[in-house]
């Protein structure tokens, strides 16, 4: 995996009049767009037998966060807000039989719109068992990203759902450098009908997941020809896109909010840094803090080493205490497409 960036996304705690409520339920990295706090980058593809310790690129590059609502008013024009949602209803309102996949996937959480929302985003997995399950044992709700080609994926999947954890697809991409991103990997020298194809049959193996993140994915991020089928076929699905941010040239929330698809970015990568170990890991969340109160949510993605399970068992337990609500990464989508929803309404 890499990380090639920084920290975008996130702004303004969310206003109560945009709702939030309860919906029924139904390792990669970042990519950068602005001036980030900290680095990130690429790895390669994880094997099965591949040891859990950091095989992380050195690419690094640093971005800014970005606000809510300047991500809003940056990534998506008024015909942009009307294709998310052409009900132009909060998305709250809409009945079990009309939500799409990644509201029916999501995992029900009721949010309370004066506490920072915090979500985790643990990718990779599915490789090793051992990892995925003390993963799965964490207190959740989590958003768990599942490599497509690893071994026993349904009933790993499985387990993770009825721990309580959202489910994504994490999909290999084309990176900028010479690692292997993976079997199946989106490419840009490919058709786009090959890329499609193969995101489908990665997306047909985890048919319960809410949304995809790239694994790697530099140059393929930063191609808006290449990215555009995918979208496409997210938004056909009914399908999030979460950028992990892996380069400071990503256009992917930027495109995908202007092709309708609900995405986020990024905000911090917890374990990007190659032999992180806990300490690091816990400067990362603390971190993570600082970004959720100052802008109302952030989101975290980090993988299943060691020293980042250690920091998370004994992170996450203390979170509600500290003033914040964790939830899965379909919350902060859903809480920022209500957004997006109330100000078109108001246009």
């Amino acid at each position: 995996h890499l990380a090639e960036e920084g920290l975008p996304n996130w702004g303004n705690r969310l206003a109560s009049s945009t709702p939030v409520a309860a919906l029924p339920a139904a390792s990669s990295l970042p990519e950068p767009e602005f001036a980030a706090r900290q680095p990130a980058g690429e790895a390669a593809a994880p094997a099965p037998d591949a040891p859990l310790a950091d095989t992380l690129g050195t690419e690094t590059a640093e971005l800014a966060p970005v606000g809510f609502e300047q991500e809003a008013a940056r990534d998506a024009g008024p015909e942009a807000v009307t294709a998310t949602v052409a009900a132009a209803v909060p998305l709250d309102l809409i009945g079990p039989q009309s939500r799409p996949a990644w509201l029916a996937n999501a995992i029900p959480s009721t949010i309370d719109t004066e506490r920072p929302m915090i979500a985790v985003v643990i990718d990779d997995l599915g490789l090793k068992r051992r990892a995925t399950r003390q993963t799965v044992a964490l207190p959740g709700p989590l958003s768990l990203a599942f490599l497509a080609y690893a071994e026993d994926l349904t009933e790993q999947a499985r387990m993770a759902r009825a721990a309580g954890h959202e489910l994504l697809l994490h999909q290999p991409m084309e990176p900028q450098g010479a690692q292997d991103p993976g079997p199946g990997a989106l490419l840009t020298g490919l058709s786009a009908e090959e890329n499609v194809a193969r995101l489908t049959n990665a997306l047909d193996r985890l048919p319960t997941v809410v949304g995809i993140n790239n694994h790697m994915g530099s140059r393929f991020t930063a191609s808006p020809t290449a990215l555009e089928p995918v979208l496409a076929t997210l938004r056909q699905r009914g399908l999030l896109f979460l950028d992990s941010r892996t380069t400071a040239e990503s256009v992917g929330t930027s495109l995908a909010n202007r092709m309708g698809v609900p995405s986020i970015g990024r905000d911090v990568f917890l374990d990007h840094k190659v032999g992180a170990g806990r300490p690091y890991v816990e400067q990362q969340l603390a971190e993570l803090e600082v970004i959720a109160r100052e802008q109302g949510a952030a989101v975290a993605i980090g993988h299943p080493h060691s020293g980042t399970l250690e920091a998370l068992s004994a992170w996450l337990p203390q979170l509600e205490a500290r003033g914040f609500q964790l939830v899965p990464v379909s919350a902060v989508v859903r809480a920022r497409q209500n957004r997006l929803i109330a100000e078109s309404n108001r246009r």
